[in-house]
């Protein structure tokens, strides 16, 4: 075994810069590089700072090593030692590095990540004429511990009703799903696609009963379906701090209100609207403020500048418990850099205590960061409908 001299997330040092640094050094060894979004872990093999071979499962040489730019999040550590394998790439390491990053600009090379998007009919029997351009999001690993039982569903059935009642909380073990909503005016449209790892339910399905099904799930082909141990994630959420609490809570309401206007953007229905005169900006969109809110008293507006600067679209409004800001451990892609913060004129805050809640957040089963994750991350893709559509 070798020492692992190097490591690190890939967000913050790139595999170009990482390749730079460690060719510059004249460095041997191996660099792995560990997704929650691949079961498979990607290899890079360096001899003399220069690469000779790459895989991912069974994926290998130059074609592994462009692959690997396409992983832009995730934790890496560099191993020194003695590399005794056949060098199969051909390209300098600066080829590498330059035709990898132009590879990953032009699209050759797919991000590995949570979201992709798709050109997908927009009717529900896949008949229509009409098509657009809707995010297709994954999950991360799944965690089969909390998998109680599994459902099999075929071409075009429906496992859940918009409208109906229930509690149940599913994910997606194979295959694809589309979630369909109703609308009055445009009949049933499609907002989203889940790949593996998607989670059929939300957050507050496990906390209280009788909840009412915002939209409907329809299979893509085969697929099938784990039932989750809504009690475990119960059991789980209650012995969570108040804070973590109010900031779990906060996101799931906030995927409720961005879905709501998600479906006013596709039928046509969001208008561009500078009401927010009469209120105080709290966040500017764009700002480099960081800390997280916790409202108190009054409401806040998160609301997105629209391209041309003609004025903003609401994307939700937040109430008391509710929280807003920078967080930096989930993908929410709103305030501060995409979108401002209005507030009523009682609005009353409080500040949280972030890194004590990440410390509380890191300690988590993984299984159930990953749904609190999936949960921020659908708020991200589902936010880009309004702007994209």
């Amino acid at each position: 075994m070798g020492n692992i001299v190097l490591s690190g997330n890939i967000a913050f040092l790139s595999l170009a810069e990482l390749l730079q640094l460690l060719g510059t050094n004249n460095r041997s060894g191996v660099i792995r590089i560990k997704s929650i979004y691949s079961e498979d872990v990607g290899l890079m093999y360096l001899a003399g700072g220069n690469p000779v071979d790459a895989q991912i499962g069974s994926l290998s040489g130059v074609d592994a090593a462009y692959a690997l730019f396409g992983w832009t999040k995730g934790e890496y550590t560099f191993e020194e030692v003695h590399v005794d394998r056949e060098n199969v790439i051909n390209q300098s390491r600066m080829e590498i590095i330059l035709n990898g990053l132009r590879m990953l600009d032009d699209g050759m090379i797919q991000e590995l990540g949570p979201v992709s998007l798709e050109t997908i009919q927009t009717g529900e029997d896949g008949s229509s004429n009409r098509k657009r351009t809707v995010p297709v999001i994954r999950g991360p690993f799944i965690d089969y511990i909390y998998v109680v039982d599994e459902e099999v569903y075929h071409d075009r059935e429906r496992i859940v009703e918009q409208g109906r009642h229930g509690n149940w909380i599913w994910v997606i073990l194979e295959g694809m799903v589309d979630i369909m909503v109703d609308s009055p005016s445009d009949g049933e449209i499609k907002l989203v696609r889940l790949g593996v790892g998607g989670y059929l339910g939300r957050i507050s399905s496990f906390l209280r009963t009788g909840i009412k099904r915002s939209a409907t799930a329809l299979a893509v082909g085969e697929v099938t379906i784990g039932v989750v141990d809504s009690q475990m994630f119960a059991t789980q959420f209650a012995g969570l701090s108040p804070h973590l609490q109010d900031l779990v809570m906060s996101i799931d309401h906030r995927l409720e209100e961005v879905t709501q206007c998600a479906i006013d953007s596709i039928t046509h229905k969001v208008k561009s609207r500078d009401f927010f005169k009469n209120l105080k900006l709290v966040i500017r969109q764009g700002d480099s403020e960081k800390r997280v809110f916790r409202i108190n008293q009054g409401d806040a507006y998160i609301a997105r500048r629209v391209k041309d600067g003609s004025g903003y679209v609401l994307l939700a409004k937040l109430h008391k418990g509710d929280c807003f800001g920078e967080v930096p451990f989930l993908s929410i892609d709103n305030e501060p850099k995409y979108a401002s913060v209005y507030g009523s004129p009682d609005l009353k805050l409080s500040v949280l205590d972030i890194d004590q809640i990440r410390d509380e957040y890191d300690e988590l089963p993984n299984a159930f960061k990953n749904m609190i994750e999936y949960t921020a991350i659908c708020v991200s893709a589902t936010t880009n409908i309004a702007f994209e559509t």
